[in-house]
């Protein structure tokens, strides 16, 4: 199952969170340095974890399917940044650049991907001894905001089947399908690290219903549906304060290329 995410990109781009910064820090205290490096980004979307690594030093090259979401990429402002940042339109199992770079990320979207084929185009560009970092971040499903907008959703219909091949898993380790630990090693990645990480986001009700229609369920359907779907839970939220507190989970994987 795929989404096409360039029918959300404005939402996307408007809405959807970074990381938080810890998790950056977790990185480097586990020996992952950015400032300085060459850095591909897999599945780049708005280029949000890319400005975002370019902010901490590193020349980012951002791999992206949908022109619709690289334009809104190229849009943003980089501000202060003082590495660098270039988009190339490609899908991660078929993507082509000219020299090999140290680390490769992938944020939110291993599970969209041809994971055998992206492995095989990674091992093309990715130095020896090179870095893979598979980071997954979703919202948890047990917060009351959360079963709100579950059952707004259910009302109108709503399939919220989990998205890309996580819907295929039965078994997971840290949040991962633990037969994608098998696949890393079976393509010569050895785990460094791997962690969970807890945080919570404060979104206004509108942040949040805009959030709401750039996720995976919403991704392919008609957008009056989705205003209309989002304006619903916008009128559910009332009585709520004004400034909600989401609960998140960051999955996190090291990978050393053997």
């Amino acid at each position: 199952m795929t989404s096409e995410f360039g029918n959300v990109s404005d939402d996307y781009a408007k809405y959807r969170d970074a990381l938080p910064q810890i998790l950056f820090n977790q990185l480097t205290e586990q020996g992952v340095f950015f400032a300085g490096n060459q850095i591909i980004e897999l599945g780049s979307g708005t280029g949000i974890i890319s400005r975002d690594l370019a902010m901490l030093g590193a020349h980012v090259i951002g791999i992206e399917p949908s022109p619709q979401m690289i334009e809104q990429a190229e849009r943003s402002v980089f501000g202060t940044s003082v590495g660098s940042v270039r988009y190339i339109c490609a899908a991660a199992e078929s993507f082509e650049v000219d020299h090999r770079v140290p680390i490769m990320i992938a944020v939110r979207a291993w599970h969209w991907f041809d994971r055998t084929k992206t492995l095989q185009n990674i091992d093309k560009h990715l130095t020896e001894d090179g870095i893979l970092i598979i980071i997954n971040s979703i919202f948890r499903s047990d917060s009351d905001i959360a079963q709100l907008t579950f059952g707004v959703l259910q009302d109108h219909g709503i399939e919220m089947k989990p998205a890309g091949s996580h819907s295929s898993a039965s078994l997971r380790r840290n949040g991962f399908p633990v037969d994608w630990f098998e696949e890393w090693g079976q393509h010569r990645f050895q785990v460094v690290a791997e962690w969970q990480y807890e945080y919570a986001l404060p979104y206004s009700h509108d942040a949040w219903c805009g959030k709401i229609r750039s996720v995976s369920w919403l991704t392919d359907i008609e957008e009056e549906v989705r205003m209309h779907v989002t304006a619903d839970l916008m009128g559910r939220l009332q009585g709520h304060a004004a400034l909600i507190h989401i609960p998140h989970q960051a999955s996190v994987v090291v990978l050393r290329k053997r």
